[in-house]
């Protein structure tokens, strides 16, 4: 079967029909194909995968809900794979998503721009992206991400990659945003990873110029854990900040545009 656009794989919590009516409204105005993936509640995630959150060894603190979430990313991460389509969008279900979006998904958008991870939501936080850009279609481009940024509301991934990160046990050790795109996450480092310019989705909770809506509440609340950290798990954050920095630094220098420019936000394309 031929894909005319790479289909949506939203992550849904049961107890939200609000959301699920909010994604599917826009999905379907814009004329895209999707499937529901049923979010891992806190009451769901297995013994096992929860005593990371107690841990000492564990470089990153973290808590029950965004294990939870870290699993239900794993979940829109397998049902790629299982599609046997090239790559997929994966989606949080409190996203705007701006029509713009259309230009993103070709079957081989990734093919396109040379990267096998492509964030596409923007928190409005200063950023550093390379000098580079990759024209599409109308005003978007794409650049390749130099520094960290939060957020993992809207990406694509493609299928080997998301192969490759339902085989690493550290995808549910940490905020899956930090594993996917930032400090101490495993991408940033070992594969291009590009940020579309401007965005085309933001989470409600992130708009700016909007009114604050009840489908915008987080479902990840909740502090992480107080506890000792061991000195093996403060030895390996430590090292891992200092590969990240490393990281940034060998980009900068070999992007002499990019070190001379100011960090800056990326626009949300519904804005415009």
């Amino acid at each position: 079967m031929t894909h005319r656009h790479l289909p949506a794989f939203y992550i849904n919590l049961a107890h939200r029909p609000d959301r699920r009516a909010f994604i599917e409204g826009q999905l379907d105005a814009l004329g895209l194909s999707y499937q529901r993936i049923e979010a891992v509640s806190v009451e769901r995630v297995p013994a096992s995968a929860a005593a990371i959150c107690t841990d000492p060894d564990t470089p990153w603190r973290i808590n029950l809900p965004t294990v939870a979430c870290a699993l239900s990313h794993r979940l829109a991460w397998q049902a790629i794979v299982e599609s046997g389509l090239p790559a997929g969008l994966v989606l949080e279900d409190d996203v705007i998503v701006a029509p713009s979006m259309s230009g993103f998904l070709a079957p081989d958008i990734l093919k396109t721009i040379g990267a096998p991870l492509l964030r596409l939501e923007t928190w409005g936080s200063r950023v550093r992206l390379a000098s580079r850009r990759t024209r599409l279609s109308g005003t978007s481009r794409v650049a390749s991400m130099i520094g960290t940024q939060a957020g993992a509301a809207a990406y694509i991934i493609s299928s080997d990659l998301a192969r490759r990160a339902l085989s690493d046990p550290d995808s549910c050790s940490m905020e899956v945003d930090r594993y996917l795109f930032g400090r101490g996450g495993r991408w940033l480092l070992e594969v291009p990873v590009a940020q579309a310019i401007p965005a085309p989705c933001v989470q409600l909770g992130n708009r700016r110029t909007a009114e604050p809506s009840p489908l915008g509440q987080s479902d990840i609340g909740g502090q992480s854990p107080r506890i000792e950290q061991s000195r093996q798990a403060r030895r390996s954050r430590a090292i891992a900040n200092r590969r990240y920095t490393l990281h940034v630094v060998a980009r900068l220098l070999a992007d002499p545009a990019a070190l001379l420019s100011s960090p800056a936000p990326v626009p949300f394309a519904g804005d415009a």
